[in-house]
């Protein structure tokens, strides 16, 4: 439960570090979250959804599985997103007044949608040289931002995220982990992901 603790808290500092530094300021206190949401799935698998609110802006933290925890499977993607899907709502309801805009991070999440990511680069066409570990045209972390990005927007987590009448934007990139599988090269594990969710305007 402590490293539970732990990574969440080391989620909510990257979120909140990122909103100051972009809006010119730095977080002189680290803000406690202001709603926790949770499910177990039928398994035992703790999905919890964090709302922070401080001077720098809003940001929602979606984790998946305890750190330490016994080892169970966890969820698929798709059911993630139903998971995401429910405590989004259960937010929504008690915070009608979501801010439009709000940083999104994620957690274990990140593993299904970088495997997605490998899989992508791997068919025919794609504009990534598997023998040397780069993109066949554009600079690295260019093209990797545009390939994370059409996963992220495909996957049920953006899907969740629509459905309440939210857009989910890829803004920045870091710490990219390479792996060789069966003589490639790949991104296999991506660590940083900053996204943000930002409220469609209706028609």
């Amino acid at each position: 439960m402590i490293l539970f603790r732990i990574t969440r808290l080391l989620l909510l500092v990257s979120f909140i570090a990122w909103s100051a530094v972009s809006g010119g300021l730095w977080a002189q206190e680290l803000p406690k979250p202001t709603s926790i949401y949770s499910v177990k799935t039928e398994t035992g698998v703790k999905i919890t959804l964090d709302y922070t609110i401080s001077p720098y802006g809003a940001g929602v933290v979606f984790l998946v599985g305890e750190t330490g925890a016994s080892p169970s499977p966890l969820p698929s993607l798709d059911e993630q997103g139903k998971f995401l899907d429910q405590l989004l709502g259960e937010l929504l309801q008690q915070h009608p007044d979501l801010p439009a805009k709000f940083l999104f991070n994620i957690g274990a999440t990140k593993e299904d949608l970088c495997n997605r990511l490998v899989k992508k680069l791997q068919e025919p066409g794609s504009n990534w040289d598997a023998e040397h570990g780069h993109p066949r045209k554009g600079t690295f972390r260019d093209v990797l931002m545009a390939q994370l990005s059409e996963v992220i927007q495909a996957s049920p987590i953006a899907m969740a995220l629509e459905k309440h009448g939210y857009g989910l934007k890829l803004e920045r990139i870091g710490r990219i982990e390479m792996q060789t599988i069966n003589g490639k090269k790949f991104p296999t594990y991506i660590y940083t992901m900053e996204m943000t969710a930002t409220k469609r305007e209706k028609l």
